[in-house]
């Protein structure tokens, strides 16, 4: 499985950056799409109720794609105060 993160790690930053896989990538990415929506869909189903799971994955998905700083601002600020109003999870979660 170590190797396996590795060789996906490598080629992400073979084909984000400048080719070396040992030089650190700036502004970009640290992963590969698969892992992120994996990741992402393991702690959805581990902390939000099944019932607020696909609105709390839209949220998500608009956050993920917002093209400003102000429209990330906003989209962040959208997330948190509808998961704290809900209830969806705890302040500890957040």
């Amino acid at each position: 499985m170590t190797i396996s993160a590795q060789a996906n790690w490598n080629a992400n930053c073979i084909i984000s950056e400048s080719g070396n896989p040992t030089m650190k990538m700036i502004d970009k990415e640290q992963t590969c799409l698969f892992h992120c929506i994996q990741s992402f869909n393991k702690h959805t189903k581990q902390f939000i109720a099944l019932e607020f799971q696909d609105r709390h994955k839209a949220l998500c998905y608009e956050y993920n794609n917002a093209r400003s700083l102000e429209e990330v601002d906003l989209r962040y600020v959208a997330i948190y105060s509808w998961w704290y109003s809900s209830r969806i999870v705890g302040k500890g979660a957040i």
